[in-house]
């Protein structure tokens, strides 16, 4: 089900996604660099835990219409971290990572929402 985007995905009622996130320690003084790496790219600064970094991009899913990325050549440049480097660093030791299936799906108003399908680790108030 991987599908990474560089432009955005229109969403609609019954599409469903694999999202990817990453957390590390990056020996910062305070917070941590956060990134949702697939589909698209999203990154934080400020230490934002993947649930509430999941929700964000669903959030702006569903109110856009579009599921959309960021450039991430500001990380690539400031940091060195390119989009390889945050595959590769997914899988490693000391990595929190979030893996979650989403729908897209018509809440009981008619609007455009998602259900999460499953997701790795579980949610804390799952």
């Amino acid at each position: 089900m991987e599908r990474r985007i560089e432009e955005g995905l229109k969403v609609y009622p019954g599409l469903e996604i694999e999202v990817r996130g990453l957390r590390w320690d990056a020996q910062w003084e305070f917070d941590c660099p956060t990134a949702i790496i697939s589909p698209v790219f999203r990154a934080w600064e400020n230490g934002r835990d993947l649930d509430g970094a999941l929700e964000d991009v669903l959030i702006d899913a569903v109110v856009d219409g579009e599921l959309k990325g960021e450039d991430p050549s500001f990380w690539e440049r400031g940091r060195g971290w390119s989009r390889a480097y945050l595959r590769r660093k997914f899988y490693r030791k000391g990595t929190e990572r979030l893996r979650a299936e989403v729908r897209f799906v018509l809440d009981e108003h008619g609007r455009l929402s998602w259900e999460v399908l499953s997701q790795d680790p579980p949610a804390p108030d799952a």
